[in-house]
């Protein structure tokens, strides 16, 4: 686990990441609407199918990345021992 000042700067690259990895899940979500929608006639169907995939896709990938940045931006901050239970304060 990281801590202190390494910790603001995983967090702080973490955040400034946030865009590329909503554009990763889309391109992979309308990657995976296209494959779905392939079968469907004429080209609108598809484009709805692809479309869908992105939007679906981004807002996985944001859920996910806003997370994942929730957890790292917790934890016990570096050098401050536990107390155990009943101890003096």
């Amino acid at each position: 686990m990281i801590g202190g000042a390494a910790r603001r700067w995983a967090l702080a690259i973490a955040w400034l990441l946030t865009p590329v990895v909503a554009w990763a899940a889309s391109f992979l979500g309308g990657w995976l609407g296209a494959v779905a929608g392939r079968s469907e006639a004429g080209g609108a169907g598809g484009l709805w199918w692809l479309a869908a995939g992105a939007a679906a896709g981004a807002l996985a990938g944001v859920l996910g990345w806003a997370l994942f940045l929730l957890r790292l931006g917790r934890g016990k901050p570096a050098g401050r021992a536990v107390r155990p239970e009943g101890g003096e304060p």
